[in-house]
């Protein structure tokens, strides 16, 4: 009798999560016939070089894929890396072309800790060292709950066919196209692009280089960008584009622009069996950019001082211990901030826009000092920052809004609550401040 009501218990137990459609890890038996036309459909906890978000990043991803007959909008579904918090992360409702998945459609699930950068980028990373999916409806039904284990860098693990029950590992991941194949995807794999130089000027013609590498040969490779939104130019890339370039790297030219313009490009790479990768995978909607600097006139403004490892030093207005970097505006002369760009990574001088929208919070005035709080909480107010700060040492950089350097820092590892700063306000000695100084003179070095 035991045997026989245990035996009803895991029947029960079984049949709830098919007709929920959940997704299970390694799954054999096929999708349910009714219901569950939203599928985990692949998955990368490891990205490196793998699929690009659209601000161009290579960031975690979960692939989401329609099997029904109706577009499906995940306005309030939620998503999880931890089946103990079903409601981690909520997509909030947006443009309905961003969150809605047509049939046969994919969709991006961004696991990037930047819910800054738009209705898809969920609030935490996926580990790497294996952890939970889980995704729900906003009546909190489980659309898809497994537990996967280590994954290797730059390889996914996905279903052989859209939406159907078998899985297996992508050494050629498929993010938001069809992973028809059965994880022996033969498409060429299109590296980083890089551009020389890293931060155009007004005048300057832009190399760029990316390595492409596919299982047979690569037969070619094009670039495209336009112009301030207009129309594609195609560049045909060759190999090797210099004699100094490795062996797979495909270059091609950007011609010289005026100062202030927006340049957006993409690659295309096709191989000897014709299967063809777009760098992003979204292209032409989706597309790498940069603008030019140069035209405009330079404020004299300083990094002054920063704080990389604050664990119980100076608090930001809601009394939090954020990382900060002081600005010192050196003119005679109030300089609004808004409008010019942050970053963290001097090879990407767009990463963070001061926002335009509070002249009152981002006006440096003259002789005077700013707090910019590196926090990745821009929520909190125009001065809080996106970029945060290594303690283990990296570089702050400020640029005008036509993308000309103000000023730059690049530095070691840190010391917990010990600022570096100019010893004098501007000036050309940096020293350590025991006792930092946010939003004031630096006056006497610390020791």
């Amino acid at each position: 009798m035991k045997a026989f009501k245990s035996a009803a218990i895991a029947l029960t137990a079984l049949l709830a999560l098919v007709a929920c459609g959940c997704d299970m890890d390694q799954a054999t038996n096929p999708p349910p016939p009714g219901g569950g036309d939203l599928v985990v459909n692949e998955f990368m906890a490891s990205n490196a070089t793998q699929g690009m978000d659209e601000h161009g990043e290579y960031d975690d991803w979960i692939e989401l894929y329609n099997r029904g007959d109706a577009a499906i909008d995940l306005a309030g579904y939620s998503v999880t890396d931890n089946l103990g918090d079903h409601q981690k992360f909520t997509i909030e409702a947006g443009s309905p072309t961003v969150t809605t998945i047509q049939p046969g459609g994919f969709l991006m699930i961004w696991c990037d800790s930047q819910t800054d950068q738009g209705p898809l980028h969920a609030s935490f990373n996926l580990s790497a060292g294996g952890e939970d999916i889980g995704i729900y409806e906003p009546n909190g039904d489980a659309v898809a709950e497994f537990t996967y284990g280590a994954q290797s860098s730059d390889v996914s693990y996905g279903r052989t066919t859209d939406g159907g029950p078998v899985w297996a590992l992508f050494s050629a991941p498929t993010p938001g196209a069809s992973n028809d194949g059965g994880g022996q995807n033969t498409d060429p794999v299109i590296a980083t692009p890089v551009l020389d130089p890293a931060a155009p000027a007004a005048g300057q013609t832009v190399l760029v280089t990316a390595e492409v590498t596919d299982d047979g040969t690569v037969e070619a490779v094009a670039l495209f960008y336009a112009v301030d939104g207009g129309a594609f130019t195609e560049v045909a890339m060759s190999l090797p584009v210099a004699a100094s370039q490795a062996g797979d790297a495909w270059g091609g030219y950007i011609p010289a622009q005026s100062a202030g313009a927006v340049v957006t490009y993409y690659l295309r790479a096709v191989d000897d069996e014709e299967n063809v990768t777009l760098l992003p995978a979204g292209a032409p909607a989706t597309n790498l950019t940069y603008t030019v600097a140069g035209g405009g006139a330079v404020p004299e403004l300083y990094i002054n001082e920063y704080l990389a490892s604050n664990d119980s030093g100076n608090t930001d207005p809601f009394g939090d211990f954020e990382d900060w970097i002081e600005i010192y505006n050196a003119g005679a002369t109030a300089v609004d901030l808004g409008g010019m760009y942050v970053t963290d990574d001097l090879g990407q001088p767009t990463k963070y826009l001061i926002p335009a929208t509070d002249a009152a919070a981002t006006t440096v005035p003259a002789g005077g000092f700013l707090i910019l709080w590196a926090d990745n909480e821009p929520e909190e107010g125009a001065t809080h920052i996106v970029p945060k700060l290594s303690g283990g040492g990296e570089a702050i950089g400020l640029y005008t809004a036509a993308l000309d350097p103000i000023d730059t820092r690049t530095f070691g590892p840190q010391t917990a609550d010990v600022s570096e700063g100019r010893a004098t306000d501007g000036g050309d000695v940096w020293t350590t401040f025991t006792t930092p100084t946010p939003g004031a003179s630096n006056g006497t070095p610390g020791k």
